[in-house]
């Protein structure tokens, strides 16, 4: 995990951005920028773990969807990507 210790605190400092902005009216694209960071960093670890990151995220999709939560996934995501 300590390797991971400077990725890890980068996107926490990155979703926390988000959390102040989301819902900003002058936020513009800054919330689609911070977003896009988040998914690079997730990408890095996915990356350096071995692991598909697309694959793993439609695998979950599939099954929250067969877990009967769906209401509260974007239907954007029920498609994939």
């Amino acid at each position: 995990m300590s390797e991971y210790k400077p990725l890890l605190n980068l996107l926490d400092t990155e979703i926390g951005f988000i959390v102040r902005i989301i819902g900003n009216k002058n936020a513009g694209n800054m919330i689609a920028e911070e977003l896009a960071d988040v998914a690079i960093f997730l990408m890095g670890i996915a990356e350096i773990e071995g692991i598909d990151l697309g694959t793993e995220i439609l695998k979950k999709v599939e099954k929250n969807n067969e877990q009967n939560v769906k209401k509260i996934i974007p239907s954007k995501l029920e498609t994939g990507f």
